[in-house]
């Protein structure tokens, strides 16, 4: 019976931030977004879409549109990403960056004294 509760009470909080406006995203809520359209093979309209619907109370710094541009599904994500770009440019930047899997770093080639 407790967990009918919770759910209950989990599904009124939701309605409720329905009603009385969009609850503010993070940037991680823009990465799962664009990361999970790619996992479950969603179109790029329905990426596009669902970042269309996000509110985000910080900025989209550049690095991360950058990273998540070279792996949206197609042009529509893309605008979107750009377009959260634009509209939180005067929202302060989160406390930590999403962290992107970087390339292995190359090594220099010794020079080698002959």
């Amino acid at each position: 019976m407790e967990g009918r509760s919770e759910l209950a009470l989990a599904l009124a909080v939701f309605a409720a931030a329905a009603l009385f406006g969009a609850a503010a995203n993070s940037v991680d809520d823009v990465v799962n977004t664009v990361r999970d359209g790619l996992e479950n093979n969603r179109t790029d309209q329905q990426v596009a879409r669902a970042l269309h619907h996000l509110n985000l109370k910080f900025r989209l710094d550049n690095r991360t549109a950058e990273e998540l541009e070279s792996i949206a599904p197609g042009p529509k994500s893309i605008a979107e990403l750009e377009r959260l770009l634009d509209v939180s440019s005067d929202l302060p930047l989160p406390a930590a960056s999403p962290v992107f899997p970087s390339p292995p770093r190359s090594r220099r080639p010794q020079n080698s004294a002959t």
